[in-house]
């Protein structure tokens, strides 16, 4: 997706003047939504393309024909021994996350923790046949609504580009299915979410951080496992 933002700077379809639409606009030029189209805008931001000033706009940096011509793909490289590591950077954003959500969401953002986490709950009932595609986007909003309900605008743009390159790496790699096992989604994402839900509802700081620090970290150990498995078949891929 940051690739199909690049190619329209480059041909002009989505600049204009060194200037870009705004993330609505960006979202509508992809068919996708703003949250997508926000995580690619971070990754080219991160890897220094374009430069989000706010209420400004996005603007595109002076950089050489060269840069540009550049996929994205050249500069993420990212191994399979990497994915561990990223997944501890998201318990160190999140646990805390947690906290700061239990201190100042508010009932808004509990009701729309709750739909999702009713959702997910609906989803795993009826079983369809793409449910692990749905669940994973419910999971997704699940974490990203509680980053909202911290209120801190530094701490989700963070966020989100971690737990998007998390995601595709995830995916390129085949280990979701492998990490949470549909039979354990009920103990593990279901349950886990409604413990740290509980938590935050009570305004429990600490007790919302080591909630979701420990719902992570279970996920974690078992990212490490199986990667520990296949370094040996994918210590060359890279994405």
């Amino acid at each position: 997706m940051a690739n199909r933002i690049l190619q329209g700077i480059r041909d002009g379809s989505l600049s204009s003047e060194g200037k870009l639409p705004t993330e609505r606009g960006v979202a509508s030029f992809l068919g996708t939504s703003r949250i997508a189209a926000r995580e690619a805008l971070i990754v080219l931001e991160t890897l220094g393309f374009i430069e989000m000033k706010g209420k400004e706009g996005i603007f595109v940096r002076r950089l050489q024909a060269e840069e540009l011509n550049h996929g994205i793909e050249y500069y993420f490289s990212w191994p399979l021994a990497s994915l561990p590591q990223a997944y501890h950077v998201r318990i160190i954003l999140e646990a805390p996350g947690a906290g700061l959500a239990a201190c100042h969401r508010t009932e808004e953002d509990l009701s729309r923790i709750e739909a999702c986490i009713a959702e997910l709950s609906y989803l795993y009932q009826k079983r369809p046949l793409d449910i692990e595609a749905q669940g994973g986007v419910l999971n997704d909003l699940f974490h990203r609504l509680i980053m909202e309900a911290a209120h801190n605008e530094v701490l989700l743009r963070i966020h989100e580009g971690l737990s998007g390159a998390i995601r595709k790496m995830s995916e390129a790699f085949g280990l979701n299915r492998l990490v949470t096992p549909l039979e354990a989604w009920q103990e593990r994402i279901i349950e886990g979410h409604r413990c740290i839900f509980q938590r935050i509802l009570e305004q429990d700081q600490e007790g919302a951080r080591q909630a979701m620090q420990k719902h992570l970290e279970i996920t974690a150990r078992k990212i490490e496992g199986v990667c520990r498995d296949r370094m040996g078949a994918f210590s060359d891929v890279r994405i």
